[in-house]
């Protein structure tokens, strides 16, 4: 694949209980078990996830306010990088259609004239 290009994963509103519950063991090491079957029992999908707040976190059952913020953060950061995966993939869109010749030239110039030391 050519640098600086996204990776093409599964966008996060096509996730499944098993991918979030995955997703919570890599950024909620130390309580993801309590939170995946909280998760599971309330069906907590990708799309679900990312609407997430802190009152439905306590409906879940998750008490702890420090908790449900921890849970939050990384949903909030999930969304920053589905946003910007976004952008990227439209970017790319745009540069594949048209702009293509463009990112040529630009990566051609990089390499054309090596810094003189």
């Amino acid at each position: 694949s050519q640098p600086g290009y996204v990776k093409l994963s599964k966008p996060v509103a096509l996730w499944t209980q098993q991918d979030v519950c995955k997703w919570l063991k890599k950024h909620c090491p130390n309580q993801h078990q309590i939170y995946s079957d909280s998760f599971k029992q309330h069906d907590i999908t990708g799309r679900a996830l990312m609407r997430l707040t802190d009152r439905k976190l306590e409906r879940m059952g998750i008490m702890q306010d420090t908790q449900r913020q921890h849970i939050l953060q990384q949903v909030l950061q999930l969304r920053v990088r589905e946003e910007v995966r976004t952008l990227q993939l439209l970017t790319q869109g745009t540069a594949t259609s048209g702009g293509s010749s463009l990112i040529a030239y630009s990566q051609q110039r990089r390499t054309r004239h090596p810094k003189q030391i």
